[in-house]
């Protein structure tokens, strides 16, 4: 069976400013959709991935927060997921998609895409989203963090769908 190696960690504090990780720096990962949608906004961005300088440019010109995570840790990656609000995983393409059963399991809402193999992993119509629209990115960010009942409803169903991933949860 698949094995999830972190534990659910409630969040603790509603952040004014949304804190969104995005984990991978392939290009089917779809950071410049999240920059678009970030852009105007108080989002801080936490990327897990291997620097970039257009991407660093991109977010440095917008004015957009950010924190730059390499090489990271399976500890330092579960204090990640433990930091921020949402996860961002709305991938072009994707073979499975670990980081959305990482980030339900520790009790954060994933938005993802609703192409490839990820609506069948994360179980849950509410945080599908439109990987080529950064408007349906942005609105389902909105949606998402500004509805605490929301924002539980979608953390219970992603500790649900864990349990078929993963027996022992």
């Amino acid at each position: 069976p698949l094995t999830i190696k972190f534990d659910f960690s409630p969040r603790m504090v509603v952040n004014k400013q949304v804190k969104i990780l995005q984990i991978g720096s392939s290009e089917n990962k779809n950071i410049e959709k999240l920059i678009e949608a970030s852009k105007g906004e108080k989002d801080k961005l936490i990327l897990v991935r291997q620097k970039n300088e257009k991407i660093q440019s991109a977010l440095e010109r917008l004015d957009i927060d950010y924190e730059w995570h390499t090489n990271v840790s399976d500890n330092e990656l579960f204090g990640l997921y433990k930091k921020c609000d949402v996860v961002f995983f709305a991938s072009t393409y994707e073979g499975f998609g670990l980081p959305i059963l990482e980030a339900q399991k520790v009790g954060r809402p994933v938005i993802t895409s609703n192409i490839s193999s990820m609506p069948e992993v994360v179980n849950n119509h509410r945080v599908l989203v439109n990987p080529y629209s950064s408007e349906e990115i942005r609105n389902k960010i909105c949606e998402i963090t500004s509805s605490d009942g929301l924002y539980q409803d979608i953390v219970n169903k992603g500790l649900e769908n864990c349990k078929h991933f993963h027996p022992s949860v």
